[in-house]
């Protein structure tokens, strides 16, 4: 005669308990996956800043080092054919370039700018003209690094030599430094080239 009894629950235990650990892996590896694909995607984005970075601080150098003849200029001796004023706040620096054709840009250390061409023409020939003015009070660049943090710099680039002048940014904006209406005439091909970058964007 067979005998009746209580049916054991260990099977199902041990099941469950498996089933507990898979579910725990499988949640564990989703996690660390999503982790790799958000690190992945946070590396990516670094490098095209610093990609973007380094583009923009070749650009500049470019221009720095730029033969008027390389771009078609033939300016009188000692004669100013291009500037660049450059910026430096806590956010990075901005550099304004402008030429004596009527080409204008402005690029930023943290890569990206606004390439105008002859968008802000006028502006950008009356930036360069205007430092004609401004020679005597100009002297050697030390060096072509970007300013500190409060500081505006000026290159202004002739057929003889590069010419240079540094000044605090508050003295500047005061009106009542120097070289203030020449800040104030860069700030000038700015505002143009943030106006042609602004109706570009819309619809």
């Amino acid at each position: 005669m067979l005998r009746s009894g209580p049916v054991s629950d260990r099977p199902f235990g041990a099941f469950a308990a498996k089933l507990s650990i898979v579910m725990a892996l499988s949640v564990t590896i989703a996690a660390v996956m999503l982790l790799l694909v958000v690190a992945v995607i946070a590396v990516l984005q670094i490098r095209r800043r610093s990609l973007r970075a380094q583009a923009s601080a070749g650009l500049r150098r470019r221009m720095l080092h730029l033969a008027p003849a390389e771009i078609g200029l033939s300016p009188a001796p000692g004669e100013p054919w291009g500037i660049v004023m450059d910026m430096t706040h806590a956010q990075g620096s901005a550099s304004v370039i402008s030429i004596v054709d009527g080409s204008a840009s402005l690029y930023f250390s943290r890569g990206g700018g606004v390439i105008g061409g002859q968008d802000a023409a006028s502006a950008a020939r009356s930036f360069v003209e205007l430092a004609t003015t401004f020679l005597s009070k100009l002297g050697p660049p030390p060096d072509e690094s970007l300013p500190q943090p409060g500081y505006t710099r000026f290159f202004v680039l002739t057929t003889e030599a590069k010419r240079f002048a540094e000044a605090p940014e508050e003295a500047l904006r005061s009106g009542k430094h120097d070289l203030s209406p020449l800040y104030y005439a860069g700030l000038n091909v700015i505002n143009e080239l943030r106006l042609i970058s602004k109706a570009g964007k819309r619809p």
